[in-house]
């Protein structure tokens, strides 16, 4: 596979990973989460992205993203009734397909038409 095979698939990833994005969830603390479970909330307009959340009746426990679930000392707390919202990862299923539809039969075409063009 010569370059434009190689840009019409990476510009097929990427434009691939743009259809995830944030969704709200309002009942999120509801019931628990697996401690893997990306989370984005939000308190006084500042978002965090945090993993490894826990809640009682009145706080909510939760890890920065990049850091291990097990860490303690990076632990941030959070007064339950502060938090704003409550926001996990998913895929835009609108996004997606539009991006199928668009972006793979290009990217096909590009591939077939740089088999076709002799190497450098």
């Amino acid at each position: 596979m010569n370059r434009f095979g190689r840009i019409a698939l990476l510009g097929s990833a990427v434009c691939l990973g743009g259809c995830v994005s944030w969704y709200a969830h309002p009942d999120l603390l509801v019931e628990p989460m697996p401690a893997e479970t990306q989370v984005r909330l939000c308190t006084h307009g500042n978002c965090r992205q945090v993993h490894a959340v826990t809640f009682s009746n009145d706080s909510v426990r939760a890890v920065p993203y990049f850091q291990a679930t097990e860490c303690d000392s990076c632990a941030l707390h959070f007064v339950r009734g502060e938090i704003d919202s409550v926001q996990t990862r998913g895929l835009n299923t609108d996004a997606t397909v539009f991006t199928l539809v668009i972006t793979v039969p290009i990217a096909a075409l590009l591939v077939y038409v740089s088999a076709k063009v002799p190497r450098d």
